[in-house]
């Protein structure tokens, strides 16, 4: 995994963020009750898995260099006589290298960003991402 970085950049930021967010729990010498991660439901599992994506993509990937990036690649692609997803596509391609990260952690933050909708980013890229 580490000879790769656009595949691990994520999960580090990711990890970073659940002891960011889950500071107070860390810094005790043991959990609180009901605290362990088999005694969660479901749900808050997905919610602190949910929130500690949303701060990585925000700290690898921040909203207006972001969308400047994704915007430049829109307009340097816009002559093109081609699919209107296929340039989209291409565009998330193209801001994924330059942030350094795959593919589909490019278009979960175009999802949330409102740059693609979260059909095209299914349709284009993959419907694995939960969070």
């Amino acid at each position: 995994m580490a000879s790769y970085p656009p595949r691990y950049r994520p999960i580090v930021a990711e990890e970073l963020c659940h002891v960011i967010l889950e500071y107070d729990l860390w810094k005790q010498d043991q959990l609180p009750t009901g605290a362990d991660g088999h005694q969660l439901t479901p749900q808050q599992h997905k919610d602190i898995e949910s929130d500690a994506v949303i701060l990585a993509d925000a700290i690898l990937f921040p909203k207006t260099e972001f969308v400047a990036r994704f915007r430049h690649h829109q307009q340097a692609l816009a002559g093109l006589d081609a699919d209107p997803e296929k340039i989209l596509k291409r565009c998330v391609d193209q801001t994924a290298g330059e942030f350094e990260v795959w593919e589909l952690v490019a278009a979960r933050r175009a999802e949330c960003l409102g740059l693609i909708t979260a059909d095209q980013r299914k349709r284009l890229f993959s419907d694995r991402i939960l969070f």
